[in-house]
């Protein structure tokens, strides 16, 4: 349920909304033209900006690199995978229980 719920309301989707919202206002046409204008330049502007250009990566730049990196250890005995990146019932099918 939570999926469906983000994938709605994410930022993507709810600038394609804006942008469908204002053409609409405009194929209408009921004395909305201002609104419909102001809709439709603010979803393109949106996915102008945030679809097409690299506006992600300026954003993170900062975050990313605010710290050091810290050095790897010349030997690696092993990766822990933490929180949740398996699905149990798949692997239950796949692996046979000893």
């Amino acid at each position: 349920m939570r999926w469906l719920v983000w994938s709605l309301a994410s930022p993507s989707q709810v600038i394609v909304a804006t942008a469908i919202a204002g053409a609409a206002l405009l194929a209408i046409g009921r004395g909305r033209g201002r609104l419909a204008r102001l809709l439709v330049v603010a979803g393109a502007g949106a996915l102008l900006l945030f679809g097409c250009l690299p506006t992600a990566h300026h954003l993170a730049f900062p975050l990313e690199h605010r710290f050091p990196a810290t050095p790897l250890p010349d030997e690696v005995a092993g990766i822990i995978l933490i929180g949740g990146g398996e699905r149990v019932e798949c692997r239950a099918r796949r692996v046979p229980r000893r």
